[in-house]
This record gives C-alpha cells, structure tokens and sequence, in this order.
C-alpha cells in the first residue's frame, strides 16, 4: 500500500513540473505576441546592434564647405588721415578692420557700410578712406570703394588682382530655421576664421543700417568685431548673407548675430556696380 501510494505522489509531481513548464512557455509566447516592439528571438541573432562599434555613422561637418568659400573671404582694412601733434602735420594710420566677400572674378568685393564709411565733404561729395584689401593667400593689394548704401549697410569695393575666387552664391529665399551656417571672417583681427551655428531666425528687424535690417538672419554662429562685411554661408559653402552686427552687452559674441540675406543684397550690389549708387 505504502509502495502505490508513494509511486502515485510521485507520478502527480512529474505531472505538475510538466504542466507549469507547459503554462509558463505559453504565457511567454502570449506576452511576445502582445508587445509590438519585442523582435522574434529569431531575428536578435541577425540584427546588428544599433550602437556596434564596428558600425561608425558618417559623420557630418564643415571641411569641405569651409574649403570652398574661405578663399573668397578677405580682411579689409581703413585707413585715415588723422593730424599729428605739430601744426600741418597729418599721417594716414589704420582705424578699422573688418571682413569682405569676392563676389566676381573681376574684383568685385561685397562689405558692410560701416567697415569703410565715408564722410561728407562741402561740396557734398562722399569721400571714402583709404581701403586695403588682405587676400587669402596673405597679398595686400588697394581696393576702390564703387559706391555704398547707408541705408542697408551695403559698400562695394574693387580690387586689381589675379587669380580671384569669387564665392559661390546662394539663396536666402528658403532658409529654415534650425538650418546650418557658417560665419567667416576676420574677427578680432583673426584672419580666415570660421565659426559654426544654425539659423537662430530668419525675420528680425533691427536698426542696422539709416533704414534698419528688415527680416535678417539670426544666427548663434560667433560673430565678433571684425566679422562685419563676412560671409554667412549654408553647409554646402554657398553665400546666403553678409555678416552685419550681433546683439551683446559686452560688444563680443554672446551668439546672437546678424546678416543681411543675400537676396536683398545682390540687388543693391548689382546697382552700386552699374550706377555707383543704389536705385530708389
């Protein structure tokens, strides 16, 4: 008796131990079924992790674009005359610097008004100062100023040189805020400087310029003085505005910058080379 009774207990346990085997299989199976976001355990052993070492993401930055557009981007620097200690003395000494764009194999460079600013003679003639232009390769060469717009802050200068490389134009039509840029320049005295950022805004008016900066381009790209009359670029090294003012309490980059777009730009460029002044 003692003998069935122990086989009996022992057949009964076997059978449990089987069926919550038997119940926790499939309560597994129900719960993979339910969760769309667990992958067969067929498909693990196949796909490679997300973050594997051995599988690096391209990565993205601004070496090409750089190489593209830095060679277009010169230093510009003022020099005026200013009287000496003694009566009648008087010497030409540099007063400013800033940044330009070629725009044109013939010379044709873009800058900011106030980089090289004229005064009003009696006769009611602008007279610019004295203009030198530092070119990529280190070449001082002078610049001619054709003209300038007050207004929005646009000079026009021309140069003599050989082997130019005018900057590839761009468009400011459809930029997006979040997109890339690049600012460079020569800020602080830091020639073929480039900085990174995205477009902080694309329609901020500001008192840049006798008429203001209407719907400019706000960047968090460093923008410094000496910045001024550079090239803001997109990430493929197009020009899509001219470098104007940043808005700090200290007069350096806190990364709030400004730029003329370009399309407002080109037309005023395109007049001051025709007729020496904007149209109305």
């Amino acid at each position: 008796m003692k003998k069935a009774t122990f086989a009996l207990t022992l057949t009964a346990c076997f059978v449990g131990v089987l069926g919550a085997l038997a119940t926790d299989r499939w309560l597994q199976s129900r719960n993979q079924s339910d969760d769309v976001f667990t992958p067969q355990q067929s498909t693990l052993g196949r796909l490679a992790p997300v973050f594997s070492p051995d599988i690096a993401a391209p990565a993205f930055d601004f070496k090409d674009a750089a190489k593209k557009a830095m060679p277009s981007v010169v230093s510009v620097d003022r020099f005026d005359r200013q009287r000496g200690f003694f009566e009648g003395e008087s010497r030409e000494r540099q007063t400013g610097t800033g940044s330009g764009v070629i725009v044109s194999k013939d010379g044709i460079i873009v800058t900011n008004n106030h980089v090289v600013e004229g005064t009003v003679n009696r006769q009611g003639k602008t007279v610019y100062p004295n203009v030198q232009v530092r070119l990529f390769d280190g070449k001082k060469v002078k610049a001619k100023v054709l003209g300038a717009d007050p207004r929005s802050d646009i000079a026009v200068l021309k140069v003599e040189a050989d082997n130019l490389k005018p900057i590839e134009i761009g468009s400011s039509a459809s930029l997006q805020v979040g997109e890339w840029v690049m600012a460079v320049g020569n800020p602080l005295g830091f020639e073929n400087t480039v900085s990174v950022g995205v477009v902080s805004s694309t329609k901020r008016n500001l008192p840049v310029g006798e008429q203001g900066l209407v719907e400019g381009i706000q960047t968090d790209a460093a923008i410094n003085p000496g910045n001024s009359g550079g090239a803001l670029c997109n990430a493929q090294g197009q020009l899509i505005g001219i470098n104007s003012a940043i808005a700090s309490g200290t007069g350096e980059s806190v990364g709030i910058g400004f730029a003329i777009p370009i399309d407002r730009a080109r037309k005023i460029v395109n007049d001051i080379v025709k007729y020496g002044q904007p149209s109305t």
